[in-house]
Parts: structure tokens; sequence; C-alpha cells
């Protein structure tokens, strides 16, 4: 089993979509975690490419309603701009067409809402990138 160590720094995290529920369970979930630091949030794709590139995440976790971008285009723009960064997607749906598109850039992780907080402990634990 893959223990995490107490020593080892927090995971460093970016939230990025604009429904606002989404952003306080996922809040409220992070800020409980000793091994998680929620870095920031933002309401649109390009403000949170922006603090992707300003703060350097360790994990990014993107809604798909992230209101002025596609968060596919979004989830790319901060792969091939932050280093070391894993993407997490989220959607109240599956949509395969959208999961077919972001599995090619590289994202293994996709949250149905409601959150299940136990995947998204393991998702945040356990990047694949």
């Amino acid at each position: 089993m893959n223990e995490i160590s107490a020593q080892e720094p927090k995971k460093r995290i970016l939230v990025i979509g604009s429904k606002l529920e989404t952003f306080n369970t996922i809040k409220e979930f992070l800020t409980s975690e000793t091994k998680f630091q929620l870095i920031e949030l933002a309401a649109t794709g390009r403000d949170g490419i922006e603090k992707a590139i300003q703060l350097k995440p360790q994990i990014v976790l993107i809604d798909i309603s992230t209101s002025d971008m596609d968060s596919v285009n979004v989830a790319e723009q901060i792969y091939n701009t932050v280093d070391n960064v894993n993407v997490i997607m989220m959607s109240v749906a599956n949509n395969p067409e959208w999961m077919r598109r972001a599995l090619k850039l590289g994202v293994r992780h996709f949250l149905t809402k409601p959150i299940n907080k136990d995947e998204l402990r393991h998702a945040i634990h356990f990047p694949t990138r």
C-alpha cells in the first residue's frame, strides 16, 4: 500500500470552475485534509490558466462548467505551460466525447458530481501523469 509520508509537503491544488456549490464542497474537503493545500479558486478558464502559470500547482481540478472556455482546452493549455502538473476533470455526467478528448491529453481521473470525497482523495494522492 502506498502510504503518504507525514514529512511529505502538502499537495498544492488549484480548482477551476464556475459552480459555487462545487467550489464550496471541494474547499471544505481540501481544507479539512492535512496533506492538501488549496492554493486558489478560479471561476473562469482563462483565470485558471493564468493562476496555474503563476502558482504552479501540482494538481488542477477542472470542472466541465468553465464559463468562458472549453474545459479540455483549459487542461491542454495548463499541460503545455506548467511543468509537473496533474489534471483531474469533474462533470455532472460522463460525456464520452469530452472524456476521449481529455484522455488524449493525458487526463486520467474523471470525477462525477456530486464529488465523492474518497474518489477525490484517491485521485489527488495517486496522480497518473
